[in-house]
């Protein structure tokens, strides 16, 4: 239960490097102590400590520990090999990572998809493409009469779309059906993101809606990335509709979503929306990843400086017109469209309400005055 739980928190305190290590050592002290007392420990307890190492990226350390725990005479099982597998890829040594499932396999570790997905994900870990070494994997499990899951099918559907093989990510989808599994978000979600990694957005936008339509819905990346299309042909009405239906889902926005959101605004000329966005942002106390953070600032400084072309170029910005479609076109800067009023309401509902009644109060006051002169 000791190393289970300095597992858990090194899993915790990821950005924090100098305290993993230093859990990695209580971790490693409480082995020596149960070894000294000549207490013999179980493979779970092992296989807690190689998670330790793994987390940390101590690959070095979890064969340390798969010797010691050979030596001991205790035997390994598919959690020890996926820890390892898993430590071999946080580590950056993918090679590695499908040496040790060819080791699990020559010792009969045969029935686990949770193996077998690791092994998939090492195919892919650092944009990797290893698109036959991943199908290998998956005909091997077949092969040992192993059924798949979604995560797994997941997977190997975005590996497909990454690969550009985006006809075999949809032959995917029908061998998940003919196994009797239903879409899920992890293999949907994998769906559009194989589509939008093959440029095609009609194939994403028809996933999205069949999920929408039942039931299922994308992970949030996959909204990021919807609306961040959208946001780049000038279609901030469509990047409103998509970012309700993610909140009405349950769905909060992070980070990335803010970012998306400032860039429509951005490509929409709607500075003051984009700085009222930036605000709510702060507010939750969202932060930025390093690359958002810098994205989002040029987008601010790009919003500002539209709005002063708008001075002196002909037309103004955006340089073309928002494509005609189901949603109405943003009026010229300054104005609040219906698009904006709903934008604030999604991220700000109460804040909206508050507003939408003083203006009312306003609107009634004035109505008043104007009957008593």
């Amino acid at each position: 239960a000791l190393i289970a739980a300095c597992a858990q928190g090194i899993k915790l305190r990821s950005s924090d490097r100098k305290d993993q290590l230093v859990i990695l050592d209580r971790a490693f002290q409480v082995l020596q102590d149960a070894m000294d007392a000549g207490v013999h420990l179980q493979t779970p307890v092992w296989n807690a400590l190689l998670m330790c190492a793994g987390r940390c990226r101590q690959l070095q350390r979890c064969f340390e520990v798969l010797d010691l725990m050979t030596g001991a005479g205790v035997p390994s099982d598919p959690i020890t090999f996926t820890c390892l597998i898993e430590a071999a890829v946080l580590a950056g040594e993918c090679e590695m990572a499908q040496r040790v499932f060819a080791r699990a396999m020559g010792a009969g570790v045969t029935s686990s998809v949770q193996l077998y997905t690791a092994a998939i994900n090492a195919c892919m870990a650092n944009d990797g493409t290893n698109f036959n070494a991943a199908f290998d994997i998956y005909a091997t499990m077949q092969r040992n009469g192993v059924e798949p899951d979604d995560l797994l099918y997941g997977h190997l559907i975005a590996l497909a779309g990454r690969c550009r093989k985006l006809e075999v990510a949809f032959d995917l989808i029908e061998d998940m059906r003919a196994s009797g599994l239903k879409p899920s978000t992890p293999t949907c979600s994998a769906l559009m993101y194989a589509c939008l990694q093959n440029n095609n957005f009609a194939a994403a936008r028809k996933v999205y809606d069949t999920l929408i339509a039942r039931g299922v819905p994308p992970h949030i990346s996959q909204y990021n990335a919807l609306m961040e299309q959208y946001a780049l042909r000038y279609q901030l009405g469509n990047v409103v509709s998509v970012l309700t239906t993610m909140v009405a889902g349950g769905i909060a926005p992070n980070a990335n979503t803010f970012r998306i959101l400032l860039l429509a605004c951005q490509r929409t000329d709607q500075a003051e929306l984009a700085f009222e966005l930036y605000q709510i942002m702060k507010a939750r106390g969202l932060q930025p990843r390093h690359n958002n953070a810098h994205s989002i600032c040029f987008t601010l400084l790009k919003a500002c400086y539209n709005r002063i072309r708008r001075g002196w170029r002909p037309g103004g910005y955006p340089p073309k017109a928002e494509p005609a479609g189901p949603y109405s076109s943003l009026g010229s800067s300054g104005l609040r469209p219906a698009e904006a009023r709903q934008l604030l309401h999604v991220l700000e509902p109460a804040v909206a309400a508050a507003a939408a009644a003083g203006a009312a109060t306003a609107a009634a006051a004035g109505a008043g005055a104007a009957a008593g002169t």
